[in-house]
């Protein structure tokens, strides 16, 4: 299938336009394609509410070119959010909609060089999509950074998480909600790493995950963010095997739980 950022960009531009809460900006450009791919991060934040004890979220997609599902699930959120909503006077957002423009419209994991940006985020001199979400993150703490991805593989929806000793466990919770509408990854082992049904997650003290995090070479994003200060990082994998707009909706019931939780919604957990 054939998709176009040009739509993408479009889509931001009219929804910001249109919003006093939605704050758009470009953070640079790549030098490939036939008139290079702006980047965009996107800030959402109501000022009529000010507080210091506010939550910071950020969030991003489209990393990975062959899993627009994540895209998707923004633009709708966007659309949703643009008017305002009361999660706003508890929590501030941070989003990058499509971090890899080139592999959206090609249809593929890695960008215009060849490269998968989400294993470049302890590179020196990392390509040019990776240095701008640096960019955008510098200066800036998170009390939670989720991502949204898809596998190919999967037969079900699963995610990672990674979070300081202080901070409570979202994934069950996420699958349960999930697992109520929609197919569940409930292997022991996913991506050859050891899964409690359908969450996978480094096991050990916060100094111990820390030194294990050092001692690999390669860094996707949430690594990165949980190593500069991010307390709590969530990584969403939807199956492809379903329909686009079914996968869009898994990330975002997870997305709607995250932000609930934190602005201080309360989940009765079913028995």
């Amino acid at each position: 299938m054939v998709r176009s950022y040009f739509r993408v960009e479009k889509i931001l531009m009219e929804i910001a336009s249109g919003s006093e809460v939605i704050s758009l900006s470009e953070i640079g450009q790549t030098s490939y394609g036939p008139n290079g791919y702006e980047l965009y991060m996107i800030d959402i934040t109501d000022n009529k509410y000010r507080s210091e004890r506010k939550k910071h979220v950020c969030i991003s997609a489209g990393i990975h070119g062959d899993e627009p599902a994540g895209v998707e699930a923004v633009i709708r959120f966007l659309k949703d959010i643009s008017q305002g909503s009361p999660i706003l006077r508890s929590v501030n957002i941070t989003l990058f909609p499509c971090n890899n423009p080139y592999g959206y419209e090609a249809g593929q994991r890695s960008n215009g060089n060849g490269n998968d940006l989400n294993r470049e985020f302890r590179r020196k001199r990392p390509d040019a999509e990776v240095l701008l979400i640096k960019r955008g993150l510098a200066g800036r703490s998170f009390d939670l950074s989720l991502e949204l991805h898809e596998d190919v593989d999967s037969p079900g929806f699963y995610l990672y998480e990674l979070k300081k000793d202080t901070e409570a466990s979202f994934g069950k919770d996420i699958i349960n909600i999930i697992s109520e509408r929609y197919p569940v990854n409930l292997n022991e082992e996913i991506e050859g790493m050891r899964a409690d049904g359908g969450v996978i997650s480094l096991k050990g003290s916060e100094s111990e995950i820390k030194e294990m995090i050092q001692k690999r070479r390669r860094w996707p994003q949430a690594l990165y963010q949980f190593n500069r200060g991010t307390r709590h990082c969530i990584t969403c994998e939807t199956p492809v095997n379903i329909r686009m707009e079914e996968r869009a909706n898994m990330h975002l019931l997870a997305l709607e739980y995250i932000l609930k939780r934190l602005g201080g919604v309360v989940y009765e957990k079913k028995a």
